[in-house]
């Protein structure tokens, strides 16, 4: 089918910050701050530097297989997992939180550019296989961002039946007013409608919690395309990046490092975020907390939860699933479970 497009500068849009815009055209006041230029070079350079950061691939391999048993089988995704195990198997990103029936538009946006990218870069390097993959943020607690939508000028919001914690465990029960009044309005009718609101209910009305809901609607919605859902929020996974969550916890080196840089930045950009001495939740049931040393003990805020040194060593190690990277630490944890470009 031929198309006639049209491209503006994303300048033009008026949609992207200063500092975005500034990566884009490389600016010498960002350059400090990235190692591979955001063009074709810079990716086959990070190709060739990630081969000296390998990853656990049969872990997770062995994850995404699991997380994958109860889905309709798409061959483009199981051939894709398959491919992980390969040390010439790279993955495109993004990464976002589980809003309830996607929330804004650009979650679908990410997605697609990433499936493009991968499909793209496919082509330029023959020899390496690309795998798109959404990295779902479940363990974001930030219900009022994540639990609301709009629909037709009309704003709906998940009230969770007073549930807390991170919103991917959060049970899909109380769901199901919510959608009834959604597909009261959502048409005009056709076939198109009936497929959407049958997915959805599938989504959320078949599965036990907003993770596993996210993950089938992702899978329904782009699994043909070869995408692969991965949710991070496992003890499989989170026993691979140990090693650095306990130098979280026992030294706090990423702070300085990370504070150096943000305020760096901040004297031409709006901060983008900010570092704690411990950039670490604690995740259980339906609490998710940050951690704080005081003096020995280090302390879950707002829980009644204390560990002294041996204590704290002994949860993670025996438990790492209860401890959540934040802002600081996710994408270092992503880089250490993902062979990513």
């Amino acid at each position: 089918m031929e198309t006639d497009c049209t491209y503006i500068p994303y300048s033009s849009t008026q949609s992207f910050s200063g500092l975005v815009q500034d990566y884009i055209n490389q600016a010498d006041s960002l350059k400090p701050f990235y190692e591979f230029a955001p063009n074709i070079d810079g990716v086959k350079l990070a190709i060739e530097a990630r081969k000296n950061y390998p990853v656990d691939r049969q872990k997770l391999v062995t994850v995404l297989k699991e997380q994958y048993q109860k889905l309709e089988d798409q061959k483009q995704v199981n051939t894709n997992i398959n491919a992980l195990l390969n040390e010439n198997t790279f993955t495109i990103c993004t990464a976002h939180q589980p809003n309830l029936m996607t929330g804004y538009l650009y979650f679908f946006y990410k997605i697609l550019h990433a499936i493009k990218m991968a499909e793209e870069l496919g082509t330029l390097y023959p020899n390496n296989h690309f795998v798109p993959v959404y990295y779902m943020g479940s363990e974001d607690n930030d219900l009022d961002e994540l639990g609301q939508f709009w629909y037709d000028a009309q704003k709906y919001k998940w009230q969770a039946d007073t549930q807390t914690g991170a919103v991917g465990r959060m049970s899909t029960k109380s769901l199901k007013p919510l959608l009834e009044e959604l597909f009261k309005r959502l048409g005009p009718p056709s076939n198109y409608c009936s497929e959407l609101i049958e997915t959805l209910s599938n989504a959320y009305l078949q599965h036990p919690t907003i993770a596993s809901a996210t993950q089938y609607l992702v899978h329904a919605l782009f699994g043909h395309l070869g995408l692969v859902v991965l949710d991070p929020d496992n003890a499989l996974l989170k026993a691979t990046f140990s090693a650095i969550m306990s130098d979280d916890l026992m030294h706090q080196n990423a702070y300085p490092i990370a504070k150096a840089q943000s305020d760096k930045l901040a004297e031409k950009y709006k901060a983008q975020a900010f570092p704690r001495p411990i950039n670490l939740f604690y995740l259980k049931d339906n609490l998710r907390a940050r951690i704080e040393k005081n003096g020995d003990i280090w302390e879950v805020v707002n829980a009644d939860l204390k560990f002294n040194e041996q204590q704290i060593q002994a949860e993670l190690a025996q438990q790492p699933e209860r401890f959540s990277p934040n802002v600081i630490l996710r994408g270092l944890y992503q880089e250490t479970i993902l062979p990513n470009v």
